[in-house]
């Protein structure tokens, strides 16, 4: 129907989830960078609804997380980027960002980001 909002995901999978789509490791910090250009580049699209159609990143979280922990900010985290990213999965702000869908992991591995868009006229003719 013309002018309704839909809601899109935008999935990047960090651990094979699925065999026939990429991997994009986050131990790579182009990888991290990536995520929040992809946000930014959704946030400014003409369809996406305003304010607020893109979803949270947990990537924002886990920013404050090492903040607050006294820890320099993650793309500066190098071999200590994967264990902080465990001990901040097991945190309440990770739990309620895997339950609003932002954020899949399993034993501290970050599977997937998950971005959910809210678009008007995506099916428009």
């Amino acid at each position: 129907l013309p002018h309704q909002l839909q809601l899109v995901e935008v999935v990047v999978q960090h651990r094979r989830l699925t065999p026939a789509l990429a991997v994009a490791a986050l131990d790579n910090s182009t990888v991290l960078q990536s995520l929040r250009r992809l946000r930014s580049a959704l946030q400014a699209m003409d369809i996406v609804a305003q304010p607020g159609g893109v979803g949270p990143l947990w990537l924002d979280s886990f920013a404050e997380y090492l903040r607050l922990q006294a820890l320099p900010p993650a793309e500066r985290l190098h071999q200590a980027l994967h264990q902080n990213i465990q001990r901040f999965t097991e945190t309440p702000e990770a739990e309620v960002l895997e339950r609003a869908g932002s954020l899949l992991h399993r034993e501290g591995d970050v599977m997937a980001t998950r971005l959910r868009v809210l678009v008007r006229d995506y099916n428009a003719e």
